[in-house]
């Protein structure tokens, strides 16, 4: 379709159409893929196009001076590229070997660069949106049953692993793919909007939903540790059970319309709950403290299950009680890396004026069709920590449709006439390669392929091949990937173990800093970005650790440390002064140690820590205000129980606040 379309407006280069077909093949035949990866695809080419048209005129007198501009704004678009994690990323890559591919070709006759530019914006045009209108009717799977399905997933392991731990008051296994899933389910979120069935009310209500299931799963591990630490201080009684017990048969069950059981069970715990005093001491902080976290837990359970239900309902009249829940709900921060962003622009920049350097020493006249593949292969795969193997996928599929690309050239099409046989003929190799590119592990291979043959068929209106001018272009084309390898392989390769320590140490710095801060950062952000970096570390510890899979209660604890930390920093200042001595200490030490882990040397927390911590619980305890007491002291609790579980219990008159 999108090849007969520019065959019939006389375009000058219309398989670029074809090829943009299979170039914008989202990952996931859904529907909103598919419109934002062509809408993507369309504005990133116009913005290439304008680009190319500001840069190559005005510097055609200057190669020099051309080539670095060309390679700086290719580096920019890699940059913000690999910051935006989301499909949008696309939107940034594009313009930059967009810009290579429409200016290079005209460098020598640069007064054609506007009617190219605008020739080539219509022929990928075409291709996008003839690529988007025919799978939107032959696969109208909606992004939405993604996202959904993923919501249940996530919901379900939250239950599994709630009432395990409640019902054998143990710690039990925590499901270890649901920090990426909630990663997925933001991301794509991004094309449900191009579907039209994502309204306000809804994207409000997941963002709501994202920020009460990231602070849900530190509350259930931190349930554990508290059942824990009381069963190690021997304090479990048949009360106990029983309303652990209580809540988790409820969580089995809960629904948005059993409230009602839900308060009883709330303030049956809340009549058992000892009130906190100056004179309480660890057993009474305990029993306290699980009240409170049970309540939590469930008045957290209870809102997630109020948002799936407002995420989930399609007739725009969600729960009355949801918009209490929707204020102030931001969207989900996520992890960043901007020295390896600056790293993969630098490395795409330095690639392209190395291609040039060797084709002016050289005087080789190939260099643009290089450049721009090269530019290609360093932008589309620079979010991969090691972007070797898919290069080298891309390579090997370039590699391989050399036979196939030669016996269409020289020995099928001469011998047919018309569109319809161009079809029949195309369609056995067209349909294999789009057959291919469903299966993950060969789709770079297979998109290598098509991107290989359609640029050297070049079809055009008329048939016009030369076997040497064939030859040439086809050895131009694989030298892209080729010095694309070169160069990543020299500067951009992160191997994993690299990969996964600057992911700890982001995490790191952001908690020194959380320490250190004045006011406190907003929590729903770094929260966010802290179980962001949870998905992505536990994949890669997994690869690292053979055998021994890291579990997701390990990676939650830095995110449980930092709740804590905000806790104590929004309480401090309603201590006495030497309560407030204490507990500034206290995340003076803290920050230190982060400060210290991030800049990749070890430490280990002083022994000292435990008796500020306890200075600054006596200062909690004599808090005027109930909630603000309680809060103090869970907060104060939850660093002693996380940073040393094995010290001993909390006096209360030992040593003075």
């Amino acid at each position: 379709m999108a090849l007969y379309v520019a065959l019939s407006l006389d375009l000058p280069n219309p398989w670029w159409a074809m090829a943009t077909v299979f170039i914008v093949q989202p990952t996931r035949p859904l529907v909103g893929a598919i419109w934002a990866k062509a809408f993507y695809r369309a504005a990133g080419t116009i913005i290439g196009a304008i680009a190319a048209i500001i840069l190559i005129p005005n510097l055609v007198n200057s190669p020099e001076l051309m080539i670095l501009a060309l390679a700086t704004w290719i580096a920019v678009c890699v940059f913000f590229g690999v910051l935006d994690r989301s499909p949008r990323s696309y939107l940034f890559m594009l313009p930059g070997y967009t810009a290579a591919l429409v200016g290079l070709s005209t460098a020598t006759h640069p007064e054609a660069i506007f009617n190219i530019a605008i020739a080539r914006s219509e022929e990928i045009i075409i291709g996008v949106l003839a690529s988007a209108v025919v799978q939107s009717i032959l696969f109208p799977r909606s992004v939405s049953a993604l996202v959904i399905s993923q919501l249940d997933a996530v919901v379900a392991d939250a239950r599994t692993w709630i009432t395990q731990g409640l019902r054998t008051l143990a710690p039990a296994p925590a499901p270890g793919n649901v920090a990426a899933r909630l990663t997925e389910i933001n991301l794509a979120a991004t094309d449900w909007r191009f579907e039209g069935t994502f309204p306000r009310i809804r994207r409000r209500a997941l963002s709501a939903l994202e920020e009460r299931l990231i602070t849900l799963l530190p509350q259930i591990a931190t349930v554990e540790d508290t059942l824990d630490a009381i069963r190690r201080c021997g304090l479990h009684t048949d009360e106990t059970a029983a309303s652990a017990r209580r809540v988790a048969d409820w969580v089995a069950t809960a629904d948005v319309d059993n409230d009602a059981l839900a308060d009883d069970i709330a303030e049956e715990i809340a009549k058992r709950t000892p009130t906190l005093t100056p004179s309480s001491g660890w057993d009474d902080m305990l029993i306290s403290s699980l009240s409170d976290r049970l309540i939590e837990l469930m008045q957290t359970w209870k809102e997630c299950l109020l948002l799936t239900a407002a995420v989930k309902a399609t007739n725009g009249r969600p729960n009355p009680d949801i918009h209490r829940l929707l204020e102030n709900a931001p969207p989900r921060g996520l992890h960043t890396d901007k020295g390896v962003a600056l790293l993969s622009a630098t490395v795409a920049g330095l690639t392209v004026i190395g291609i040039a350097v060797f084709a002016i020493a050289t005087g080789w006249e190939g260099s643009p069709f290089t450049i721009t593949v090269a530019a290609m292969c360093c932008s589309l795969f620079a979010i991969a920590d090691d972007p070797r193997p898919p290069v080298r996928n891309f390579l090997k599929g370039a590699l391989l449709a050399l036979p196939v690309t030669l016996l269409y050239q020289f020995a099928i099409l001469p011998a047919i006439d018309g569109f319809i046989m161009l079809a029949v003929v195309l369609f056995p190799i067209v349909s294999t390669l789009g057959l291919l590119s469903t299966y993950p592990r060969i789709m770079v291979s297979a998109l290598g392929a098509f991107v290989a043959f359609s640029a050297m068929l070049a079809l055009q209106s008329s048939y016009a091949a030369d076997l040497s001018s064939f030859l040439n272009t086809y050895i131009a084309f694989l030298l892209g990937p080729i010095f694309a390898l070169v160069g990543l392989g020299v500067a951009r390769v992160l191997p994993v173990e690299r990969a996964a320590a600057r992911i700890l140490r982001a995490g790191w710095r952001e908690l020194a800093l959380l320490s250190r801060s004045r006011p406190v950062p907003d929590p729903n952000l770094w929260a966010g970005r802290m179980l962001d970096r949870v998905g992505l570390l536990l994949p890669r510890l997994s690869a690292i650790r053979a055998g021994d899979v890291p579990q997701l209660r390990e990676a939650l604890r830095d995110l449980r440390l930092g709740i804590s930390i905000a806790e104590l920093r929004r309480l401090d200042t309603l201590v006495s002064a030497a309560a407030d001595r204490q507990i500034a200490a206290v995340l003076a030490e803290l920050a230190a140690h982060f400060d210290t882990l991030a800049a990749g040397r070890s430490a280990v927390i002083s022994q000292d820590m435990v008796g500020h911590l306890d200075a600054a619980i006596r200062g909690m305890l004599e808090l005027p205000a109930i909630p603000d007491r309680q809060t103090g002291v869970g907060a104060a609790m939850r660093l002693r129980l996380t940073l040393f579980p094995k010290a001993s219990a909390y006096q209360p008159g030992a040593g003075g606040a």
